[in-house]
């Protein structure tokens, strides 16, 4: 039986399945290299603190070490000044949060 590729059914089906496996490719490759992702996200946010508090020659070869050298204490504060204790200072997102 010969495909007839002229006609709509055969474009549709064919786009379907192509989105199906490009999809299913990128939600593999998403998930596998999410740990990946979540260690730049935490490196990338020390790197931020410490430039905001004047720390030089920062980089993410050494930004955990001078994280640990300089950071000794990470306090969340409510909008009430209370000190929030189960709140993980690095994982907070502001823009959800407000």
């Amino acid at each position: 039986m010969a495909i007839n590729k002229d006609g709509n059914a055969y474009t549709f089906f064919f786009a379907s399945g192509m989105v199906l496996i490009v999809g299913a490719l990128l939600a593999f490759l998403f998930l596998s290299w999410k740990p990946k992702f979540d260690e730049n996200d935490a490196v990338k946010k020390k790197m931020d603190v410490l430039a905001a508090i004047n720390v030089e020659n920062i980089d993410r070869a050494n930004a955990n070490e001078l994280f640990d050298k300089y950071i000794s204490e990470i306090k969340v504060l409510n909008y009430d000044g209370s000190v929030d204790e189960s709140a993980d200072g690095l994982k907070i997102d502001v823009k959800k949060s407000y």
